[in-house]
């Protein structure tokens, strides 16, 4: 099995050549969907004006409720899936009128010495919104499902949705200085763009 630091160099490549492919599908449902949406529930972390960019802190840290599309993907079909499942799950938002909050992506990695996106058989992945437990999806293909809690490591990108690959960089690079394991799962949160701020992305690392 690869050492810490090989995975770091592993993970870095990864989320490097994926984040742009993130961003693209979450940036745009929530410019999309801004005027509409109204946020289910309280951040998962508690903010200040003095939030830097990219820093790391370690916290514990509650579920988020979401409806989202379940999937599997790779660093090759990543960009088209979460665009397709963002859309269907606006979709559904719209047509129920359900009130929804930020847009989510969970990636159910599983801690190994090779990131699943970077496998043939990719990576279980969730795409959807954060919701109030009581809508319960579509029955079908959009369905409940929650974000991990517990111990997580975790860093805020402000500025362009194509560099929050940084964000996870930072977290992974803490890890390895703090001795502390990546469990696997991780999981972006897109907050609402507001006019004349920048972007702003949630990233968590489950770890222990």
């Amino acid at each position: 099995m690869a050492n810490p630091v090989d995975r770091r160099t592993i993970l870095s490549y990864a989320v490097a050549t994926v984040a742009s492919t993130i961003t693209v599908g979450c940036g745009r449902g929530q410019a999309s969907a801004q005027t509409s949406s109204v946020p289910a529930q309280q951040p998962a972390k508690p903010t200040s004006g003095g939030t830097m960019s990219n820093e790391v802190t370690p916290l514990t840290t509650e579920s988020l409720h979401l409806i989202a599309v379940h999937d599997r993907a790779t660093l090759r079909d990543l960009s088209g899936k979460i665009q397709q499942h963002v859309d269907a799950t606006i979709k559904l938002l719209r047509e129920t009128q359900t009130k929804f909050g930020r847009c989510v992506v969970i990636y159910w990695d599983e801690g190994g010495p090779k990131p699943l996106l970077m496998t043939e058989a990719g990576c279980p992945i969730d795409v959807g919104w954060e919701v109030d437990p009581s809508f319960r999806g579509d029955g079908s293909n959009i369905l409940p499902v929650d974000t991990p809690s517990g111990k997580v490591a975790t860093a805020t990108h402000i500025g362009p949705y194509d560099q929050v690959g940084k964000a996870h960089q930072a977290i992974v690079k803490w890890s390895v200085e703090h001795h502390q394991k990546i469990a696997g799962p991780n999981w972006e949160v897109y907050d609402h763009p507001r006019p004349g701020e920048p972007s702003r992305v949630d990233v968590f690392y489950l770890i222990g």
